[in-house]
């Protein structure tokens, strides 16, 4: 499981463990793009809504 402290969120430190993080050559441009709300965090809904965005036809 990536939320390590299980409060629910991911940051950037637990994100970076993400197949989808090691995929990216900069995961701080990614992060930032997942995190739709600017919070600092990636919620389950910004990475439901990241991956759809981001699905290959």
């Amino acid at each position: 499981m990536l939320d390590t402290n299980k409060d629910g969120k991911l940051s950037l430190t637990e994100a970076e463990k993400s197949p989808l993080m090691r995929k990216s050559s900069d995961h701080q441009a990614t992060f930032a793009e997942m995190d739709s709300n600017g919070d600092g965090y990636i919620s389950k809904t910004e990475m439901r809504d990241y991956r759809a965005k981001n699905k290959k036809s």
